[in-house]
């Protein structure tokens, strides 16, 4: 627990743990359990590959059992992350700047920030070890922004499409805990063919 702690960013680290590899693997087991309370999930034998045999950070097994390589990367803006580490370090010494940063989200950078997440991965799809993965490539975002709640992303989402990214079978962002659903809200982003 200390551990945690003193690693804590103090801006959207809701899923952020010591372990880059359990972290992983704690939110694609969320995803599953999301989208198996809507009976949608097409995912089983959740895997982590461990750092040094990835990509893909992990591997599942679709309905069908074939193998899927997943990928996984977190959505925070930068800028505010940034200036929140540097305001608990100029807090520490006593020149506290602002209390709190909080980055916008408009549908633009949304668009943007999301694209460039996907087309990263898309770009290392040909470094995928161990292949072939049959059952496809998921790319799984996710995300404790403050400004980015269920129901803004998923408003994005239904007005955004994808394009540019034909390596990703499927890709979804999963956000932190929603006490009003009881759940960890996951939601499907629509890829260009």
């Amino acid at each position: 627990m200390r551990e945690a702690r003193s690693k804590a960013r103090g801006y959207a680290d809701f899923f952020q743990w010591p372990n880059r590899d359990i972290e992983e693997l704690g939110v694609l087991q969320e995803l599953a359990k999301t989208l198996e309370s809507v009976g949608s999930n097409f995912l089983s034998g959740l895997r982590s590959r461990g750092r040094g045999f990835d990509p893909p950070d992990c591997e599942a097994t679709d309905t069908s059992g074939r193998r899927v390589a997943v990928e996984l990367t977190e959505l925070v803006d930068q800028a505010a992350l940034e200036a929140t580490v540097a305001n608990r370090r100029n807090d520490r010494e006593g020149q506290l700047d602002a209390p709190y940063f909080w980055a916008e989200w408009d549908i633009g950078k949304f668009e943007r920030e999301v694209g460039k997440r996907l087309i990263g991965k898309h770009n290392r799809f040909d470094q995928l070890q161990d292949g072939p993965y049959p059952g496809g490539y998921v790319v799984v975002l996710y995300t404790d922004e403050p400004a980015l709640s269920r129901i803004l992303v998923k408003g994005y989402a239904a007005q955004v499409n994808f394009a540019g990214v034909s390596s990703i079978s499927r890709a979804f962002i999963v956000l932190s805990y929603d006490s009003d659903i009881e759940m960890y809200p996951a939601i499907e982003l629509a890829i260009v063919r």
